[in-house]
């Protein structure tokens, strides 16, 4: 009964977002302590993972303020970070295809999908060339094509500001790769990155040793809502020296190493989520000062033979109200000490 509310409050969330209400966030924050009756004295994570909402900023003359869609054409809105900190407006563009999507990628920009398939590989064709050693000398925005061993993947560097999303909750937006050793969306440097009501893969297969569906380098303010992420090599979500990454409402799936792998990131919450696994090594990976929590998440696993959690004794992991399989449970108590928590 809990799990069809949230889904009714994830249709009122989008819902706000597109309508303009400040602080969508917060309204399902408070519809959340309803149903599950939590307080109103939430846990420090809460006060640091604060949608943006919209502000009043100075005036611009040159900028065009509103909360309402014109028809495709562009509109920017003001608003905070996750941390609070004022945002340079947003251009709102509309795309229908992937090459469309590529191209408007670029800091300050909320790019909606129109429902459909969005093929990254093809997209990227002759799009500049940046390799692994290039990355980290690149100091101003940069979108190209990084090679990896079954083809080249989508590389965003030094890209802040950016929201990708789908208004139609009721269809699809899917982007996808083909080449299955590659990252579906490799962000490196970037801030303020929002992916919403996405649903994100590879295709036709999932590979093994590489390839993550969302990988995040030195990066700092994502925020995920409402994605669907599936079929990696390794795994739904990779990030590393990162920070301050928040994913509610969503599912990760059918990874071949395990579902997500954290180094040296701190301040990471899933909120409301489900996660299903058959095969892998550890399902969840927190090494080098991570700090994770897990809340009200379902955890499935399918047969698999893998442990269920690898962590260093510097990081540590919380799961919070959250429900697991028996097979994932047992695994799950063998590995409880001061740096994993279960709090029922």
């Amino acid at each position: 009964m809990k799990r069809k509310i949230l889904t009714l409050m994830s249709l009122i969330l989008i819902t706000s977002m597109l309508a303009g209400c400040a602080g969508p966030w917060s309204i399902y924050s408070r519809l959340k302590r309803l149903v599950f009756g939590e307080s109103d004295n939430a846990e420090a994570y809460a006060e640091v993972y604060e949608e943006p909402v919209l502000v009043e900023e100075e005036y611009d003359p040159n900028a065009t303020y509103s909360t309402e869609s014109t028809g495709g054409a562009p509109v920017v809105t003001a608003g905070k970070d996750l941390t609070g900190n004022a945002v340079t407006p947003q251009e709102e563009v509309y795309v229908s295809n992937a090459r469309e999507l590529v191209d408007a990628i670029q800091p300050n920009r909320i790019i909606h999908l129109k429902p459909g398939t969005y093929n990254i590989s093809e997209a990227i064709e002759g799009m500049d060339m940046i390799s692994y050693d290039e990355q980290y000398n690149i100091t101003g925005p940069a979108i190209g094509a990084s090679e990896r061993f079954d083809g080249n993947e989508l590389l965003l560097v030094n890209i802040d500001n950016l929201t990708i999303m789908c208004d139609d909750v009721s269809k699809q937006a899917e982007i996808v790769c083909e080449p299955r050793y590659a990252n579906v969306m490799d962000f490196y440097h970037c801030t303020n990155i929002s992916l919403y009501n996405v649903v994100a893969g590879h295709t036709p297969d999932r590979g093994s040793c590489a390839g993550d569906v969302l990988n995040f380098e030195e990066c700092d303010e994502i925020t995920l809502s409402i994605v669907d992420l599936y079929g990696c090599g390794t795994y739904g979500i990779g990030a590393y020296d990162s920070e301050n990454i928040l994913c509610r409402m969503s599912k990760i799936r059918d990874c071949s190493y395990g579902l997500v792998d954290f180094c040296s990131t701190e301040n990471v919450v899933f909120d409301d989520c489900t996660f299903t696994f058959d095969e892998g090594y550890y399902q969840v990976e927190c090494r080098s000062e991570s700090q994770v929590t897990f809340n009200n998440c379902v955890f499935q696993d399918r047969g698999s033979n893998s442990d269920f959690v690898f962590i260093t004794d510097d990081s540590v992991l919380v799961f919070k109200g959250c429900t697991f399989d028996i097979t994932t449970r047992k695994s799950l108590k063998q590995s409880e000490s001061n740096n994993v928590v279960v709090i029922n």
